[in-house]
């Protein structure tokens, strides 16, 4: 996208907040050339604030209530403006990477139901419900939480539709697992039981 110049009477340090606030409004889709005009009354309502808020605290008693009344105006005007600049922004995803959010969110309980009942391990079968409570969903659907946080990344980003399969093949190359069901080519014949 085209990034508007900042008009000619803002001084430099508000061109360079006109600068960062087109720079933010295009990183999260919003077209900042179109907006422009809003760009700049938001930049100088902020210049505005700083001289009332100095106006405020130098005030004497008796102009001591217009001076506030002033400066609650100006940070209404303020929030209306920004509101209507974002409107329609779409949110930014810190780009964490999936093992590093999954080993944020992982705990002990889910961990222990996904090795028993995706991975075999029946070393500790006796007790596990009475040490850690029923299963969350969470580990039943999910063999890792790398699998959860990919999978659940990629139904808010495609919700309502269906995942594409070339997204679902990406997130199971990138945390090292194969994709789950039926593997390509292979068949079952009636009354055979599936060795996974």
């Amino acid at each position: 996208m085209t990034m508007p110049a900042p008009p000619v009477d803002l001084n430099r340090q508000e061109r360079k907040a006109f600068k960062i606030l087109a720079q933010r409004l295009t990183d999260r889709g919003v077209d900042a050339l179109a907006r422009a005009g809003l760009i700049a009354e938001v930049v100088r309502m902020e210049a505005r604030l700083t001289y009332l808020r100095e106006a405020e605290k130098s005030a004497e008693n008796g102009s001591k209530m217009a001076a506030t009344r002033a400066l609650n105006v100006a940070t209404a005007e303020l929030r209306r403006i920004t509101v209507e600049l974002f409107r329609g922004a779409a949110k930014v995803d810190a780009a964490v990477p999936i093992q590093v959010a999954a080993a944020l969110t992982i705990n002990d309980a889910d961990e222990a139901w996904r090795r028993h009942l995706h991975w075999g391990d029946k070393s500790f079968h006796d007790g596990l419900e009475a040490k850690f409570g029923r299963p969350s969903w969470s580990a039943l659907l999910y063999r890792t939480e790398a699998e959860c946080v990919g999978v659940n990344r990629l139904l808010d980003k495609y919700r309502p539709r269906c995942i594409p399969s070339t997204d679902l093949d990406e997130l199971y190359r990138e945390i090292g697992l194969p994709p789950p069901g039926p593997r390509n080519g292979a068949a079952v014949a009636r009354g055979e039981e599936v060795d996974t």
